[in-house]
């Protein structure tokens, strides 16, 4: 961020173009298609075809909104629609939404500049981040990471490249009854789509919800209520995960929104020797700041990365205000305005909410038993032949595991959930248990494989993977 906005303030010093390129510099940044040569090439391929596109649709938000939200709908659905063709198309998808990102977290940023200049500007941060990442994993400051995973669907298994997965582990479930890639009673393809088609209708839903209920509601907040919706619909991991991750965006936003419009009312032009903080690498340094502060913070909750987040765009978007306060007009920068953005973001979890839950819904607990069978057989696998390749598997599927764990975790803490031995929290805790065992002690005895598959073929019925998975457990601990 520092040295993007450093080199455009030596080209453009307007806080509009300084806001962009910080922003491109944060998406950009934390992207995975800039960890692997071929990612990067296909990025700067395309990365100015969208920029333009997205600049196009940002100037129809301005002057033909309902035009320009359709535009964005279509756009943001064909992003995760097009992860079911494969991991090229899944990069393209990647691609796609990350300036449309962009444009919900600073819309008007690019207002002075033309759809070429952004393109330009677009490339210019893409070299800048991959030009920097090279310089840190030539230094040792980040490991090299020359042929990263592939980013693939959120219901996909996932594993290196070269490593042998079954051909199953890659197949999301289409119903209560598939598992590791069996399904008694199939369904026709065509009467359920696939997870990666869900989540696109369900995103699709979400924000023209948002787009619709923002322009009524909150005409000057639209942005707020459509960026929640995105966050609350992205990465859908079943209900569970959306009704959790919803609470913490809520809570952080509020928070993070309450901080910065504090300090919003602070900075004024009433008060000059506050304006210095407007200034592009002033406010670099305390964005900066803020961002490490909550990328640390983000391995103990992702609340408290919601607050970092909502406190960075409120100060970038305040940046723009500033500037037209600076100008002499009117804007609704008072206590008001914080308020309006909080009942705006609830209104924005509110859609996503309700287009994850009742709209194509993923089901929580198919999540959870894809995810513990691939942790189940990549655990199989380690355990007859122990390897780097089998370990680095077994990591990703533990780490996946990981993914999908809090909401469980904190469900089973407030309700006490007890009568039923369908508990996915207590699922997800024996698999790790059952994973620290075998890596302690890889070779396994007769009577813990024998366990370890009745453990796998056990996915086929919910009311016995508990019992299944704690004499797997107990054997490990035995053996």
């Amino acid at each position: 961020m520092s040295v993007s906005v450093g080199l455009m303030a030596l080209v453009d010093a307007r806080p509009g173009p300084l806001v962009l390129a910080a922003v491109l510099a944060i998406t950009i940044a934390r992207n995975k298609l800039v960890r692997s040569w071929r990612g990067r090439i296909e990025a700067v391929v395309l990365l100015p075809f969208i920029a333009l596109a997205t600049a196009g649709v940002g100037n129809l938000l301005v002057s033909l909104p309902l035009v320009g939200a359709l535009a964005f709908v279509v756009a943001m659905f064909l992003s995760i629609f097009l992860r079911r063709f494969g991991a090229v198309w899944t990069r393209v998808g990647s691609l796609i939404a990350l300036p449309f990102i962009t444009l919900l977290i600073a819309p008007g940023a690019g207002a002075g500049l033309s759809p070429l200049e952004v393109a330009l500007l677009s490339i210019g941060v893409l070299v800048l981040v991959v030009g920097l990442r090279l310089l840190a994993e030539a230094t040792g400051f980040l490991p090299r990471m020359t042929d990263p995973q592939d980013p693939v669907d959120p219901q996909r298994a996932s594993g290196p490249r070269g490593a042998t997965i079954p051909p199953q582990a890659t197949e999301p479930p289409q119903s209560p009854g598939v598992v590791a890639g069996r399904n008694p009673n199939p369904t026709p393809r065509g009467m359920r789509p696939i997870a990666s088609t869900r989540m696109a209708i369900q995103m699709a839903i979400a924000l023209a919800a948002a787009f619709i209920a923002g322009g009524v509601l909150f005409p000057s907040h639209v942005t707020w209520v459509v960026l929640t919706a995105f966050i609350v619909c992205s990465g859908n991991r079943g209900r569970a995960d959306v009704v959790y991750k919803s609470g913490l965006r809520v809570v952080g936003a509020a928070i993070g929104t309450i901080l910065g419009s504090l300090d919003l009312l602070w900075l004024t032009p009433a008060t000059p020797s506050s304006n210095v903080f407007f200034e592009g690498p002033a406010l670099v340094v305390i964005l900066l700041a803020i961002i490490s502060l909550g990328l640390w913070l983000r391995e103990w909750t992702y609340a408290a990365w919601a607050v970092v987040m909502t406190l960075v765009i409120t100060l970038l978007q305040g940046t723009l205000i500033h500037l037209t306060l600076a100008a002499g007009a009117a804007s609704d920068t008072g206590i008001e305005q914080l308020w309006v953005r909080i009942l705006a973001i609830i209104l924005g979890a509110v859609c996503g909410l309700a287009a994850s839950w009742f709209v194509l819904p993923v089901r929580s607990d198919e999540v959870i038993r894809r995810r513990v069978a691939d942790a189940l057989r990549a655990l199989s696998n380690y355990a007859a032949n122990t390897s780097p390749a089998t370990g680095h598997v077994l990591d990703v599927a533990l780490g996946r595991l990981d993914e999908v764990a809090a909401p469980w975790s904190a469900y089973e803490r407030v309700t006490r959930w007890r009568k039923t031995s369908r508990k996915p929290g207590q699922w997800i805790q024996l698999v790790q248990e059952c994973a620290h065992l075998v890596l302690a002690h890889p070779q396994l005895s007769a009577a813990s494989r024998r366990a370890l598959g009745d453990a796998q073929r056990s996915m086929r019925d919910s009311e016995a993977i508990l019992g299944k998975l704690l004499e797997l457990r107990d054997t490990l601990r035995s053996g």
